[in-house]
């Protein structure tokens, strides 16, 4: 019993410890943040899967979270490598087994970046592989938008 109490002491002091107050933490003024939506525009058509690579000036911008989409089929965040958090490219790729895939314009995921000593990110976007229900292929239009600080992205 005062190895389980003595344990949780130190688990406590270790994870409390770490933390520290909003106050305590410094903030740099150089960076800013950023967050950009990507869309996906499969006409007519239902979009099922996507694979996107995102391009950015690793020595400016980071990335620090990807979020998923709007719609049902995408809400949950894209895969993606956590090293492409800061090496300049990042591969984001998701799928679908919804009954009913999206159609037309898309958000089908949200980035966050960290900007150091910029305004606004270089971010360009390339498709790599969309597929539509059945597994067909075809290449829907992609489009990167800065969400405006403060407000959310148009629909």
């Amino acid at each position: 019993m005062c190895r389980l109490r003595l344990l949780l002491f130190f688990l406590s002091l270790f994870f409390f410890g770490q933390a520290g107050t909003a106050e305590e933490r410094e903030v740099d003024p150089g960076i800013q943040f950023q967050t950009v939506d990507l869309y996906m525009n499969s006409g007519k058509r239902e979009l099922a899967a996507y694979q996107v690579e995102i391009y950015y000036p690793a020595e400016t911008v980071k990335i620090v979270g990807v979020e998923g989409g709007d719609k049902q089929a995408f809400q949950t965040p894209p895969t993606y490598d956590e090293r492409g958090f800061e090496g300049g490219r990042i591969i984001l790729a998701a799928f679908t087994e919804e009954d009913t895939c999206p159609k037309g314009r898309t958000r089908v995921a949200r980035i966050h970046l960290a900007l150091e000593s910029v305004e606004e990110a270089d971010i360009q976007g390339e498709l790599m592989a969309a597929a539509e229900k059945g597994g067909k292929r075809f290449s829907p239009r992609i489009e990167l938008r800065t969400v405006p600080r403060g407000g959310d992205s148009e629909e």
